[in-house]
């Protein structure tokens, strides 16, 4: 749309005017779909279904539809198998990653370093900047007395 207003010599004119007949029956194969997420989510929000038999309801309406409209073969249910498989897959890499990172943190004890910091801030400011000025950079002391 931005792009359309920014480059208005771009846009093919349009020739031929559409009736309403013509655009429903263009949108044949979208009207059952957006009534089937009109069904899942109004199920849900009309309290009649929760949340896991509503995707149960969208799957078997999904292949229902597919079938009705001759696009469900062997191939086609294998694909989104896989599909669907690939998908949980990410996010069960991500939830383990998640979890490590979890642990990992509670074993170093960041969450108690960052509430303590949190609680005491200008504390914390006051022991960086004394850090600072003794010489301390990345945990490794530099002491100007050393060279003495």
């Amino acid at each position: 749309m931005v792009w359309a207003l920014a480059n208005p010599g771009r846009i093919p004119v349009a020739t031929a005017r559409t009736t309403f007949a013509q655009k429903l029956h263009a949108s044949r194969h979208l009207i059952p779909v957006m009534m089937l997420i009109g069904f899942v989510l109004g199920s849900i929000y009309a309290g009649v279904a929760t949340a896991t038999e509503a995707a149960a309801f969208g799957v078997v309406g999904a292949l229902a539809i597919s079938a009705t409209q001759g696009s469900l073969t062997r191939r086609t249910f294998a694909d989104s198998l896989m599909g669907a498989t690939q998908l949980y897959r990410m996010i069960a890499l991500i939830l383990a990653g998640a979890a490590f990172l979890t642990l990992a943190m509670g074993y170093i004890g960041l969450p108690r370093h960052l509430a303590e910091c949190g609680s005491r801030a200008s504390a914390c400011r006051a022991v960086r900047a004394d850090r600072r000025a003794r010489g301390f950079s990345s945990g490794l002391a530099v002491s100007s007395t050393a060279s003495r």
